[in-house]
């Protein structure tokens, strides 16, 4: 597929041929969900070039984990897109946390319904209390 303003597709991935890296064409609801995707897994201080960017990494910290932090990050760094961050405890094991982050995209037409995805938020999905 040709896109016209490619953008790398978040979180990296090859097509199923295994040479061809996946890009999304911008300002789609694909890439507002990268883009969202980017800012999940960035910890405040990660990027040299904009240290601000991103939320406090929850990883070894104690409970409760700032979810509005999270929340403040998406809306700050992508407009976009509207995240409802929710959390919630293992049945299994009491002490993991987990973090689910659904984004809402809107449509520039009207007439096609919102684009929704669920972003993984840590990569290993888990955070200890």
């Amino acid at each position: 597929m040709a896109f016209e303003r490619p953008h790398l597709k978040c979180p990296f991935q090859l097509d199923p041929s295994g040479s061809v890296i996946e890009m999304v064409e911008q300002d789609t609801p694909e890439h507002v969900m990268s883009c969202e995707q980017v800012i999940v897994q960035c910890p405040v201080g990660f990027r040299n070039d904009r240290p601000e960017f991103g939320w406090p990494w929850p990883e070894m910290r104690n409970m409760p984990i700032d979810t509005d932090a999270l929340k403040r990050a998406l809306e700050e760094f992508e407009p976009r897109g509207k995240a409802d961050v929710t959390e919630w405890f293992d049945t299994a094991v009491a002490a993991v946390q987990h973090l689910s982050v659904n984004v809402t995209v809107e449509s520039q037409d009207k007439e096609t319904d919102p684009t929704e995805a669920l972003l993984d938020v840590v990569p290993e999905g888990y955070v200890y209390r």
